[in-house]
Formats: C-alpha cells, structure tokens, sequence
C-alpha cells in the first residue's frame, strides 16, 4: 500500500509562525500551564495510605516546569 502526502503548505505555515514575535513564547506559556496542571493531576492521583508518598512531590526539584525547544 502506497500513501503520498503533500506537507509542503504546512511547511509554509510553520514558517510564518516562527516569524510571528511572540509564537515562542506563547507557546512556552501554555507549555508550561499544561506541565502545572498535569503535575497537580499527578499530585492528586497519587495513592494515599501514609501520605508520605504525596509530599514527596513536593520536596526537591520540579523538572516538570523547564521548558526546552
């Protein structure tokens, strides 16, 4: 089976995006929204017999928040 797809429009399209100032960094907010609400869904989720479990989300460092491109 044989399946051709021509991608060449949302190239140009993620061209003019990248030009657009503030794409970068919109998108690295809402990057960065989505990462808070997944960890506090993660946070809630986590089973609870001792609790110690679900403090431990909050000690140390939160990698969940650093954004790379």
């Amino acid at each position: 089976m044989k399946f051709n797809c021509d991608v060449s429009e949302w190239i140009e399209f993620g061209k003019r995006l990248a030009e657009i100032e503030k794409f970068d960094a919109m998108c690295q907010e809402a990057v960065r929204q989505l990462a808070k609400e997944l960890h506090t869904m993660l946070v809630v989720e986590t089973p609870v017999k001792t609790g110690r479990l679900r403090l431990g989300w909050q000690n140390g460092y939160n990698y969940a928040y650093k954004i790379k491109k």
